[in-house]
C-alpha cells in the first residue's frame, strides 16, 4: 500500500497523462487516496473505478465486497470525475466459467449497485479470454499481442470483437445482453523498459528489481540486465544497454500506434484502455516509468492518441525504389464533427492533397488509396509519408508511416545454389540464381536437413536451411528420428533406452515454436533483431523488426547457442522482457570440414518479387552461406 507523496505529485501525473492525450484512467482493483479523485475533478481527468477483488467468493468476502463498493459510494460518489465503476476484474476472486453461482451473484450485484447508483455505467466483469460478462453497461474485453509477430492475430481479434463476438458473453446462456452495451478493449498494450539509470531511487537501484521472478518464466525479473546484456555480446547489436531501452519504447510506441489505429478503423469501438499508465514494478508496459519519467515516444503518442486520427493501412510497409506503393487512407472521428477540409501528404520531394467532405462524431470516412511511386534510391533505407488533416485552415490531425525503401535487385554475381526441393529450386531461379549440382553449388538449399547433407557438409559443403517450420523435424533441424541411448531398459516409457535430445544430433540447433512459448509475442514483449553488419548492414531500420518485416516474421526460433555466440555467429535472434530467454533467428556454425546458416524467418510465404523484404533476406542469406567460414 502506497500513499502519494503529494498533491503536487499528483498533478504533475495527472498533467503527463494529460499531454498523452489521455482522457480517462483506469484506477484499477483499489480505493484511492482522496486526493487522487479531488485532482481528478479539478483538472478533468474521468476515472474509471474498480473494486477491489477477493481471493476467493465466499459468504464473508461477498459481504465484504459490498461493504467496500458500499465505501466507495459513500465517499466517492460525489465525485463528478467517476463515470464507470468495475465489481470484478478477469474473474479474479470468482469463477464465472465454472459457477453458476458466482454467475448469479455477479448479476444481482450489478442490479444492486444500479439501483444505488444508476447515474453512472457498470461493469460487471471486466473480462480477458477464459472469462466473459453476464450483465452490464459494457461490452469490454482485454487482450494483448505484439506486433509485426503477432499482427495477423491482432486484426483478426479486433474484428471478431467490433462486429459483436459471442466470446465476450457467457456461454450458458444465462446472460443479459441488450445490445446496447459500450464497446471497448479495456486492456491491451506491449512492453518497452525503463532506463535503468532513471529508475534508481538516491543513486541505488530500486527494490522492485529483485521482484518478478515467477512470472513469465523468470522473463518479467529486471535485476541482473545489465549484466545479461554484456554477457550476450548485445552491444555489438545495439551499441549499449542504453540504446536498447531506447529500442525498446520505439518498439512499444510502434506497437501502440499500429494497433489503436486498428481499433479506431471499426467505429463500434468506442474506447480503449492502454495498460499502463506507468510501470508497476517489473511490468515495463507503462507510457511512464515508476519515478514518472515519460517514455521517449511521449511527444508522438498524440497524433494517434486523440479525439481525430488520421488512419493510414499500407498495402504493406516496405517497398521497391522506382515502384507503386499503395496506402489506404481514413480519418477516424471521435466527439468531434468535422467540416471539410483537405489531407495533405508529403513524403521527400513528391506532395499532394486529397480532398475531404467533413464527418460526423463516432465515424470513419474513407479517403480511398493513395498511390505513389517511389523515389529511385542509390541505397535500402527508410522513408517516412507525412500526413496532416486540415479544415478551415487549422491542422486537426497528424501522422505519419515509416516505410522501408530497398533499391531493385541486381542479379550480377549471385551464388549458385543446388537443392532437392522442387519449391525452392523455382524461387532461386525466378530471382535469377543458377541452380546447378550439388557438387558444383556454392550453396545448398534446404528446409531441413537429411543425414546424407549432414555428411555432406562434414565433407566441407555449405548449407543455407530455411528452417520455418516447413519441414517435419524432431525439434531441432534433423528430418531421420535418431534411436535412443544407453542405458538400454525403461527409463522414461516402456521402450528401452533415453530418448536423443533434440540438441544432440549435429549441428547440435534445436528447433522450437513460439507459439504457447514465452518466445511466443504477447503480453510480455520479446525483442527481436537483427545485427547490422556484415549482409546485413544495408537493411533499412533496426536493429530491432519492424512492421516491414510483417510477412516474414519467424514462428520458430533456435536454441543450443552459447551465450557469446549472440554476439558473433548469431545473427539475428531475440530476448524477452528484462533481456531474458535468448534465442537465435539466424545463425551460422560450422559441421565437421563445412557450415550451415539456418534462419527461421519466413521467407517463402509470397511468389518472388512480391516482398521486397523477403526477397533481400533471402539474397542476404545465401551470400552469407556462400562465404561462411569453414574448415580448410
Amino acid at each position: 500500500i502506497c500513499t502519494p507523496p503529494s498533491t503536487a505529485y499528483l498533478e504533475d501525473q495527472f498533467h503527463k497523462a494529460r499531454s498523452l492525450g489521455l482522457n480517462m484512467l483506469r484506477f484499477h482493483i483499489k480505493v484511492p487516496d482522496p486526493r487522487y479523485l479531488e485532482v481528478a475533478d479539478r483538472l478533468g481527468m474521468l476515472i474509471w473505478y474498480d473494486l477491489p477483488n477477493a481471493g476467493h467468493l465466499t459468504d464473508a468476502s461477498a459481504a465484504r465486497l459490498k461493504q467496500t463498493m458500499e465505501g466507495m459510494l459513500a465517499r466517492d460518489g460525489n465525485h463528478p470525475s467517476v463515470v464507470i465503476w468495475t465489481l470484478i476484474n478477469e474473474d479474479w476472486g470468482i469463477r464465472t466459467c465454472d459457477d453458476p453461482g458466482h454467475r448469479r451473484w455477479l448479476m444481482d450485484m450489478v442490479d444492486w449497485l444500479k439501483a444505488r447508483d444508476p447515474t453512472r455505467l457498470v461493469c460487471d466483469n471486466s473480462p480477458c479470454h477464459g472469462n466473459f460478462h453476464v450483465k452490464g453497461d459494457l461490452d469490454d474485453f482485454h487482450y494483448y499481442r505484439s506486433v509485426p509477430e503477432r499482427r495477423d492475430e491482432w486484426d483478426a481479434l479486433t474484428a471478431e470483437f467490433a462486429q459483436g463476438a459471442a466470446w465476450t458473453w457467457s456461454p450458458f446462456g444465462d446472460g443479459v445482453r441488450k445490445g446496447d452495451e459500450v464497446k471497448i478493449v479495456s486492456e491491451f498494450g506491449v512492453w518497452g523498459l525503463p532506463q535503468p539509470e532513471q529508475v534508481k531511487i538516491d543513486g541505488a537501484e530500486p527494490w522492485w528489481m529483485e521482484t518478478g521472478q515467477l512470472w513469465g518464466e523468470g522473463a518479467a525479473y529486471p535485476h541482473g540486465i545489465e549484466g545479461r546484456f554484456a554477457s550476450l555480446g548485445l552491444g555489438k547489436v545495439f551499441g549499449s544497454l542504453e540504446n536498447l531501452v531506447t529500442a525498446a519504447q520505439w518498439y512499444q510506441f510502434a506497437n501502440l500506434k499500429y494497433e489503436i489505429e486498428v481499433m479506431r478503423g471499426w467505429p463500434q469501438i468506442q474506447g480503449y484502455v492502454i495498460t499502463e499508465l506507468t510501470d508497476v514494478h517489473w511490468e515495463s508496459n507503462g507510457l511512464m516509468d515508476m519515478n514518472r519519467n515519460l517514455r521517449v515516444f511521449h511527444d508522438r503518442l498524440t497524433e494517434i492518441n486523440a479525439d481525430v486520427i488520421i488512419l493510414p493501412k499500407p498495402s504493406r510497409y516496405a517497398a521497391t525504389a522506382g515502384q507503386p506503393w499503395l496506402i489506404d487512407l481514413a480519418i477516424a472521428t471521435g466527439g468531434t464533427v468535422l467540416p471539410r477540409g483537405v489531407l495533405h501528404w508529403s513524403m521527400n520531394d513528391l506532395s499532394g492533397e486529397i480532398g475531404f467532405a467533413g464527418a460526423d462524431a463516432l465515424t470513419v470516412t474513407d479517403l480511398g488509396v493513395l498511390r505513389l511511386v517511389m523515389p529511385d534510391l542509390a541505397t535500402n533505407q527508410m522513408m517516412t509519408l507525412h500526413l496532416a488533416l486540415i479544415c478551415e485552415g487549422r491542422t486537426v490531425a497528424r501522422n505519419q508511416v515509416d516505410v522501408a525503401v530497398y533499391t531493385p535487385r541486381t542479379t550480377q554475381d549471385l551464388p549458385s545454389v543446388a537443392t532437392d526441393d522442387p519449391e525452392l529450386a523455382d524461387r532461386a531461379r525466378a530471382l535469377g540464381y543458377a541452380v546447378v549440382t550439388a557438387a558444383a553449388a556454392d550453396v545448398t538449399l534446404t528446409h531441413a536437413l537429411y543425414n546424407a547433407d549432414i555428411r555432406a557438409m562434414q565433407a566441407g559443403k555449405r548449407f543455407l536451411v530455411l528452417a520455418d517450420g516447413t519441414m517435419k523435424t524432431h525439434g531441432n533441424l534433423r528430418v531421420e528420428e535418431r534411436g535412443r541411448e544407453q542405458p538400454f531398459i525403461p527409463v522414461v516409457d516402456a521402450t528401452p533406452g533415453v530418448p536423443v535430445q533434440a540438441q544432440v544430433p549435429l549441428p547440435n540447433i534445436t528447433l522450437m515454436q513460439r507459439h504457447g512459448t514465452m518466445w511466443r509475442g504477447d503480453w510480455i514483449a520479446g525483442f527481436s533483431w537483427i545485427r547490422r553488419d556484415g549482409v546485413f548492414a544495408d537493411l533499412p531500420g533496426g536493429p530491432l523488426i519492424d512492421l516491414s518485416f510483417s510477412d516474414v516474421v519467424p514462428r520458430h526460433v533456435m536454441g543450443g547457442f552459447s551465450g557469446w555466440e549472440f554476439g558473433g555467429p548469431v545473427h539475428a535472434g531475440l530476448v524477452v522482457g528484462w533481456v531474458h530467454k535468448p534465442a537465435a533467428l539466424i545463425a551460422e556454425r560450422r559441421v565437421g570440414k563445412g557450415a550451415l546458416v539456418a534462419s527461421t524467418f519466413r521467407l517463402t510465404g509470397h511468389p518472388p518479387g512480391q516482398d521486397p523484404v523477403a526477397d533481400a533476406l533471402f539474397d542476404r542469406l545465401i551470400r552469407l552461406a556462400a562465404v561462411v567460414q569453414t574448415d580448410p
